[in-house]
């Protein structure tokens, strides 16, 4: 079984014993619910003619296959009650990539003699995920049944409740005519040269907006559409703009049907003629669209209103015309062709434009263009051998591998075929609506369905898990942010829009809301970063002012006059030791927001060490004058001593004899020497000792 399928139905045939219910008829029976199995599962080539082995990807889906189709085969074969239940014994497993080989794929074990014919039983990896794969509620009434060997009898109280679910109906509404499928857009109710399509540019499109609306909405509009078709043809034929495309759902949805094929449609010739661009990828930018050539613009508007002739005209001009689009201007008069109904010609024109193609752009568009023609005509080979030049240019052109799958579809999909079809889906949004929506995928409905059914499941799931994710970092971020913070007040909107948007259930909705939801997760993981850097950057300048503090604490020399300074300092250590540990820790909100508050209180003692810092400098300077003042006041006194006993002297010797001997005499006077000292040892002394004093602290 193919890894992208996770239930395994398991279906022993006792053919004997069928063969003596219903005859030859049994044989039949069982190829036709094989045929029937295969149109929503993958057959296990690993089965037998007594054992059926089939994968699906929705349990569900498994379960309405296996049921509905036995009971409208039941009925198809003419089985009565009265020849007791046919001899099948079903099983159902939930089988997973690199899960040892069940006992199920071998017809020979005992656990089939466990079983009773036509019942349904579950294995016990299948229940245990029972209701994470919401078969609960899909389910009717029912209970489990233990028969041992790892099986469970489903008892159901209703069987004839479980049934498929048609994802859209209205499908084959496109092919209700009767003439052959249009090149342009595939109805079979119109000829191309009436085809609706003609008045479509691409700015009118649909897809762009369907994919907004639940998938029951788009099948319902798309039945209604089908219904007022007339109206609406009429409403196209008159000039449609994209505004009323947008106010209208009905229109949203009509036009998004011919969005399917827009690439063979006129509109898009007018778009690859006049893209600037060169690559198939890059042309539906519009604004590199610039109309360049009047003649072949012209050519096109007469080949949209049906004025064949003048356009064949201004068309081989454009071809004759020098430097003109001769590439372009051979796929219109194909076109023209095309609408004249002469399909020889077509063809003829569509295979001179591939001998002129050039860039990238032309070669695949030619290519698809003739794809589509050899497939209308019938010519399988030659359409999948043109598909394969595009993709030798391109291997992931998803347009020309869609268009493999049209081709797939008329003689029944393969395997491969729905693995590039999930791809597609799974890879490239506007092909999920196309997928849904193309008629030319009737044949194969059911796989398609399956496919795209298991598409939006997964989608669902994803925007679901993604909002959750949301929903739990939003509220583990808001533990980071103190009570009052307005930071998350934007984030906690979005998210409600969010929430708001995945309730709308279409599966555009749910892509974005898994997109955006994304995008929320990184930013809060930006936030929780941020969080933990500005806590780290905290750290840091809370033990740089600490360390400052410290050497600050160390030599000082007044130690006993500041015992607070020192508490603090010994609680700032412990405290940043407790916040260094507990960044180094797996962080979340509640710690986070501890060790914030821990560094608050931490600040707050950086705060008290810088104020009594401060009384603290003061003191310093304080006592470390007055010790200078004091050897300053000593070294002055004995300095202002030591002149006066040089000085007194030298000048007594000097003024001896003159007429200021009276001075002499005064100055010798022991209660003037005394005077004199008490003068210079309190008054001098100590003024002369405070100016050398200030003087040296403002120095150092």
């Amino acid at each position: 079984m193919a890894d992208n399928y996770s239930i395994l139905v398991a279906i022993h045939a006792l053919n004997y014993q069928g063969k003596e219910i219903l005859g030859e008829n049994w044989d039949n029976l069982f190829r036709d619910l094989k045929k029937a199995l295969h149109e929503k599962g993958i057959v296990d080539q690993a089965g037998s003619d007594e054992l059926l082995l089939v994968g699906f990807e929705l349990p569900f889906t498994a379960f309405t296959s296996v049921l509905e189709n036995l009971a409208r085969l039941k009925i198809q074969y003419e089985w009565q009650e009265s020849l007791g239940p046919l001899p099948l014994q079903i099983v159902f497993h939930l089988e997973k990539p690199g899960d040892l080989p069940t006992p199920l794929r071998d017809v020979k074990a005992s656990l089939w003699d466990l079983l009773r014919y036509e019942e349904p039983y579950v294995s016990r990896a299948l229940k245990l995920q029972w209701e994470q794969l919401k078969l609960v509620e899909k389910m009717p009434a029912h209970q489990f049944e233990d028969v041992g060997m790892g099986l469970y009898l489903l008892k159901l109280a209703d069987l004839g409740a479980v049934r498929s679910i048609k994802l859209f109906p209205p499908r084959t509404l496109p092919l209700s005519g009767k003439l052959p499928p249009c090149f342009y857009c595939g109805m079979t109710t119109h000829r191309p040269a009436d085809c609706p399509s003609k008045m479509l540019t691409m700015a009118t499109q649909g897809i762009p907006h369907v994919g907004y609306l639940p998938v029951e909405t788009i099948g319902d509009l798309f039945a209604k559409a089908f219904a007022s078709q007339i109206k609406l043809d009429n409403i196209l034929e008159t000039g449609l703009t994209s505004f009323q495309i947008r106010q209208q759902l009905l229109l949203q949805v009509y036009v998004a049907y011919f969005d399917l094929n827009r690439i063979f449609q006129p509109r898009f010739l007018w778009n690859n003629a006049f893209s600037g661009y060169s690559k198939w990828k890059d042309l539906l930018k519009p604004e590199t669209v610039t109309v360049d050539s009047h003649s072949l613009h012209l050519a096109l508007d007469c080949l949209r209103v049906g004025q064949y002739g003048q356009a064949e005209e201004l068309f081989v001009d454009e071809s004759r015309r020098p430097k003109g689009r001769q590439f372009h201007a051979t796929i219109g008069r194909a076109f023209i062709a095309l609408e004249l109904e002469r399909e020889s010609d077509m063809g003829h024109f569509l295979e001179s434009a591939a001998a002129l193609a050039g860039p990238e752009k032309e070669k695949i568009y030619i290519s698809l263009l003739l794809a589509r023609f050899y497939g209308l005509q019938d010519n399988s080979w030659k359409a999948e051998h043109t598909l394969d030049n595009v993709i030798a240019v391109d291997s992931d052109c998803a347009d020309a591998l869609y268009l493999q799958v049209q081709l797939m579809a008329r003689d029944g999909i393969d395997e491969k075929g729905i693995r590039q079809l999930r791809r597609l889906v799974g890879d490239h949004k506007e092909l999920f609506i196309a997928a849904l929506m193309d008629p030319q995928l009737a044949a194969i409905a059911g796989p398609v369905e399956e496919v795209l059914l298991n598409r939006l499941e997964v989608q669902r799931q994803e925007a679901e898990g993604k909002i959750r994710q949301v929903r739990e970092m939003v509220q583990d971020v808001a533990t980071w942010f103190a009570s009052d913070d307005e930071t998350l007040t934007p984030t906690l909107a979005d998210l409600a829009g969010l929430e708001q948007q995945f309730e709308r259930g279409s599966y555009y909705d749910n892509l974005e809301v898994a997109g955006k939801a994304q995008g929320m997760l990184e930013f809060c993981y930006r936030l929780q970063e941020k969080k933990l850097d500005e806590l780290h950057d905290a750290i840091k300048k809370a033990s740089k002012s600490w360390e400052i503090h410290r050497n600050y604490w160390k030599p000082y020399p007044y130690k006993s006059f500041f015992k607070e300074f020192h508490e603090i300092l010994v609680a700032g250590k412990e405290t940043l030791d407790k916040v260094g540990v507990t960044a180094e820790k797996n962080m979340y909100g509640g710690l986070y927001r501890q060790s914030v508050e821990m560094l608050d209180g931490l600040d707050e003692g950086l705060l008290a060490l810088n104020v009594l810092a401060k009384k603290m400098a003061w003191l310093k300077i304080f006592f470390d004058g007055l010790k200078l003042f004091g050897r300053k006041l000593v070294a002055t006194e004995i300095a202002l001593l030591v002149i006066g006993a040089v000085v007194v002297p030298i000048v007594a010797f000097w003024l001896a004899g003159t007429k200021a001997a009276g001075i002499i005499e005064l100055v010798r006077n022991p209660w003037v020497q005394k005077q004199a000292l008490i003068v210079v040892t309190v008054l001098v002394a100590p003024f002369i000792a405070l100016i050398r004093t200030l003087w040296a602290l403002m120095e150092s």
